[in-house]
């Protein structure tokens, strides 16, 4: 994921052993961008191709895709080899299948799928998958800056406030050691001063 100026730009990987399939989507996704009222930022896509799972991995190793469109069976891997292989946290997976049914859905989900798309899938369900997958890119990235900016301020209010208590503290320390030696005798009204400037 790049952060431009006035774009946020997200990589896509899609993996799929059918040739017309891998094309056909990376056209439908090659020009998509969208700028929606909540974000400031146009977001735009950046595409690659893989066909096996050798192919994917290493793409996943030297890109570092923010999203991946996974065929769910690639012809040298067994079901979701690549989410068991990678760390799926580091990107959003969309499962791609013909074989559309509830237990396939769940074992995407359960290996780390963020979506599922059955095939065949139109431009536009497809576009619409890719835009969602975004979009929680997105907040999860705006959410990570508000918390490093949330952590940042109280650093700072702690360390003002530390460096403002500093004098105060030690100078009615100072009184106190004062009063507890006893230096201005043992009648208590002589200390009155020193009292009244530490409260």
């Amino acid at each position: 994921m790049e952060n431009g100026k006035d774009d946020f730009n997200l990589k896509i990987l899609i993996v799929d052993y059918e040739p017309g399939m891998r094309d056909s989507a990376a056209r439908c996704l090659r020009n998509l961008s969208f700028k929606e009222t909540d974000f400031p930022e146009k977001i735009s896509f950046e595409i690659f191709l893989a066909e096996t799972r050798e192919a994917a991995l290493k793409e996943i190793k030297e890109k570092s895709p923010d999203i991946i469109l996974l065929d769910y069976k690639l012809s040298d891997m067994n079901e979701l080899e690549v989410l068991k292989t990678c760390d799926s946290t580091r990107f959003l997976t969309i499962v791609i299948t013909p074989f559309a049914s509830p237990e396939v859905a769940i074992t995407a989900t359960r290996r780390g799928a963020f979506d599922f798309l059955a095939k065949p899938f139109s431009p536009d369900e497809l576009r619409e998958a890719v835009k969602k997958s975004a979009k929680n890119i997105f907040m999860s990235c705006n959410l990570k800056q508000l918390q490093e900016e949330k952590s940042r301020i109280r650093f700072e209010f702690v360390s003002v406030l530390a460096h403002e208590l500093k004098s105060p503290l030690a100078a009615i320390e100072g009184y106190l050691r004062l009063i507890d030696e006893r230096v201005k005798g043992e009648e208590l009204a002589s200390y009155d001063t020193m009292l009244k400037r530490s409260v």
